[in-house]
């Protein structure tokens, strides 16, 4: 939540809605309202549950979705921030495996989004964002 000058504005979080009206289009409605919103990348753990997924069912409509929906969310002028909030990465935790997964999400979510920020849990994704991208 941010305090702006007797305003309070969110941090919302990025649901898939699978049903009915679209996500995006419940932010254009609070948007005066809304700082940022904050999403996980498919079925990377964020500390959410994934949203590409259910009880092993994929959606694989999913990523289109929500690159769709990020992007209109973007052209609101609301800020948008990757969660990479886990700290279930297990054994690739301290991995070149993460370290490179990590790069190319970042890479590609700033070419073809424009984020705006990463919210990482470990000490260890935290460092390699910091280094690739100071």
């Amino acid at each position: 939540m941010v305090y702006r000058m007797g305003k309070i504005k969110f941090s919302v979080g990025y649901q898939l809605i699978e049903e009915g009206e679209i996500f995006c289009d419940i932010v254009e409605k609070y948007k005066n309202r809304i700082e940022e919103v904050y999403f996980p990348w498919l079925n990377l753990p964020s500390g959410r549950g994934p949203i590409a997924e259910k009880s092993g069912y994929i959606n694989w409509e999913a990523q289109k979705q929500i690159e769709y929906e990020l992007r209109k969310i973007k052209k609101m002028g609301i800020k948008l921030n990757l969660l990479l909030n886990a700290s279930c990465w297990r054994e690739d935790s301290l991995s070149i495996n993460l370290a490179n997964l990590v790069i190319s999400i970042i890479d590609y979510l700033k070419e073809n989004i424009e984020i705006d920020s990463v919210t990482a849990f470990s000490p260890v994704v935290a460092y390699i964002i910091k280094k690739k991208f100071p």
